[in-house]
């Protein structure tokens, strides 16, 4: 399909791809809504969330709480994902929208299997607060969880035409790329399969249901990082690559801050930092190339 795009520096222009279906546009721009909510919500008050959110109960001493880590950790990704999800929902093409379309409907379908499955920590009855966090989350992401799979099937009855890259990946970023991507996916893989035993690996204190939720935030970072590898176009990739720096930089301020809670001192500890900050350079450097590129084009035409 032939379609009409433009950008602050060119005029518009015709060219090939697939449309965007504005079904997914909404439900892209709903989802980005509620992860800037979520987002701030868990990660600014993650010690209120501890005692208020129906399955953060707070830890009185006996060490079976959830640990501020989780909500902390939890907000970065919704609130430094929430600019890659409106990001997406602007742009027209299904090219620019697809790694974002996929990795939240990944990160939905777990988030609701993980709450399900948790259902007993919900309650679902009983104190005002706690009954309305319970609904609120139960409710909103079998909500838009329904609602970003629907856009996707709307996204089938679009006709395409190929759509050439303008900008590829340098050779030299893929192996890195990859290695990050398949460390996260294999971690929520893990976290998924085996929540006991790799929930007990991480540097934090992590019950089963945290390790689903902290699954879901893996599982989907890394299919986008490996996606980005067969979409190779880095201006196609520009939202996602600045929602991955916005989250890393979340998470990292979020060690420094929660670092007395966190097991710094040995390799899983490390580990996190070392991940964290490779998610970072990933970003910082992914949008340098992208703006040389694009200054490349802008000058040799």
């Amino acid at each position: 399909m032939t379609i009409s795009t433009s950008s602050s520096t060119a005029a518009a222009v015709d060219v090939a791809g697939r449309e965007a279906a504005p079904l997914l546009r909404v439900a892209l721009t709903l989802t980005g809504a509620a992860s800037a909510a979520i987002g701030l919500l868990l990660y600014a008050a993650s010690g209120w969330a501890g005692s208020h959110v129906a399955w953060l109960p707070a830890d009185h001493g006996s060490g079976s709480g959830a640990s501020v880590v989780t909500p902390m950790l939890l907000g970065a990704g919704f609130l430094g994902a929430a600019p890659m999800l409106f990001h997406a929902a602007t742009r027209l093409l299904w090219e620019e929208v697809r790694i974002t379309a996929l990795a939240a409907a990944v990160m939905l379908v777990t988030l609701l299997g993980g709450s399900l499955d948790a259902h007993d920590m919900f309650s679902l009855a009983g104190d005002i607060v706690p009954m309305a966090t319970s609904w609120i989350w139960l409710l909103g992401v079998a909500g838009l969880c329904a609602a970003v799979l629907l856009g996707l099937l709307a996204e089938l009855r679009e006709p395409a035409l190929p759509l050439p890259r303008t900008a590829e990946l340098p050779r030299w970023t893929r192996p890195l790329v990859a290695v990050e991507g398949a460390a996260l996916l294999g971690l929520g893989v893990g976290l998924l399969a085996r929540s006991a035993f790799w929930g007990a690996l991480l540097p934090w204190r992590v019950r089963a249901v945290d390790a689903h939720l902290v699954a879901a935030w893996c599982l989907a970072l890394g299919i986008a990082l490996l996606a980005a590898l067969v979409e190779d176009d880095l201006e196609r990739l520009r939202g996602g690559l600045t929602g991955i720096g916005a989250i890393a930089v979340l998470a990292l301020a979020g060690v420094a801050w929660r670092h007395a809670d966190l097991d710094l001192a040995h390799w899983p500890g490390r580990l996190l930092v070392v991940l964290l900050a490779g998610l970072l350079l990933t970003s910082v450097v992914g949008l340098a190339l992208g703006r040389r590129a694009r200054r490349s084009a802008r000058s040799s035409s």
